[in-house]
């Protein structure tokens, strides 16, 4: 009988982990930054992230400068027809660096978060 326990306990707590592993995978995750991170560009007329998963309307982009000033805001545009994109209009950045905090909504309902930091040139 204690065999039959600790099988189950080992299959109930595989099932467990396989379950964590599959949640943060149905996550939407960047595939492509655009200004690339850590990259020293001229001044870009938007940011563009690229997604591994469709994003929700709730999805967006801050951007803000060394000060930590926010430049940039607002509900970034879902790039159609897939919506595996959004991106945000920035202005005229001048010299110096910015980072960029991204939050990509996803079907499952979870939020994904990060940033990443790039500098104008």
């Amino acid at each position: 009988m204690n065999t039959m326990k600790f099988f189950v306990a080992r299959a109930l707590a595989g099932l467990g982990f396989y379950l964590c592993i599959a949640a943060a995978w149905a996550h939407a995750h960047p595939v492509s930054l655009s200004p690339a991170a850590d990259a020293a560009v001229s001044a870009p007329a938007e940011i563009r992230i690229v997604y591994d998963k469709a994003l929700e309307p709730e999805s967006n982009i801050v951007v803000s400068n060394e000060r930590n000033e926010v430049v940039a805001t607002g509900r970034a545009v879902l790039v159609a027809p897939d919506n595996l994109a959004m991106s945000l209009a920035l202005p005229a950045l001048p010299v110096g660096g910015y980072t960029v905090q991204w939050s990509a909504g996803s079907h499952d309902g979870h939020t994904a978060k990060g940033s990443y930091k790039f500098i104008v040139k």
